[in-house]
């Protein structure tokens, strides 16, 4: 009997073997098994996934992770900076609001005298 060419394209099944003591040789069994199962592209686009998420979204992930971690240290000091601000904010008031009643004082005093002042001067 001839092979016709599409039985002739397709790959031929393995014999099963029982599982090798290394483990290399296994996971490539395993390849060739996938292989011989669903043909090179679902097998060259696992190995092409595997290979994107070790090398390319890994290292990104890790960066992600380092600016997150990064962003978390900056928004703590910047808290602690607003508090400080704040309390610092506080005690300026305070001392604004101190000086300003010094100042109504001592013009309520001159006001005072003005008005003594007036009362002794003679009518005209």
């Amino acid at each position: 009997m001839t092979e016709g060419n599409l039985d002739a394209a397709r790959p031929k099944p393995r014999a099963r073997r029982k599982a090798p003591a290394s483990v290399q040789r296994q996971a490539t069994d395993q390849l060739m098994r996938g292989l011989d199962r669903f043909g090179l592209a679902p097998v060259v686009l696992l190995v092409g996934g595997w290979w994107a998420a070790s090398k390319v979204l890994e290292p990104l992930m890790a960066e992600y992770r380092e600016a997150v971690r990064a962003i978390a240290e900056t928004n703590k000091l910047l808290k602690e900076e607003i508090t400080s601000n704040d309390a610092e904010d506080g005690r300026r008031v305070e001392a604004i609001t101190n000086l300003q009643n010094e100042n109504r004082a001592l013009l309520m005093a001159i006001q005072k005298q003005l008005d003594d002042l007036c009362d002794r001067l003679p009518s005209p």
